[in-house]
């Protein structure tokens, strides 16, 4: 099914989903932008373990809520999520 293929049927933990969203968010910066901007700034680049750490962490509140939204009302993709909760179809775009 559909659901199954693009939410796993619904069966990630909210500490799974963390990381595997964190993982897909920041992957091209962690592997490319990261070493590059390290190797020219030096130890300044530190901050980007702090980014990397807290850059998911409204994920921890928005997360849930979301996902209970997804479950009850079946939205698989962000564009469902807007499109059935606000009047605004140009939004879902």
């Amino acid at each position: 099914s559909v659901t199954g293929y693009v939410a796993a049927d619904r069966s990630f933990g909210l500490l799974v989903m963390y990381f595997v969203t964190g993982a897909s968010v920041f992957s091209a910066f962690a592997f490319l932008g990261g070493p590059g901007w390290a190797y020219s700034r030096g130890a300044a680049a530190f901050y980007i373990l702090a980014y990397g750490a807290l850059g998911m962490a409204p994920f921890y509140w928005i997360g849930p809520r979301v996902a209970e939204l997804g479950r009850r009302h079946g939205y698989v993709t962000q564009a469902q999520l807007l499109t059935g909760r606000f009047p605004s179809r140009n939004l879902s775009a």
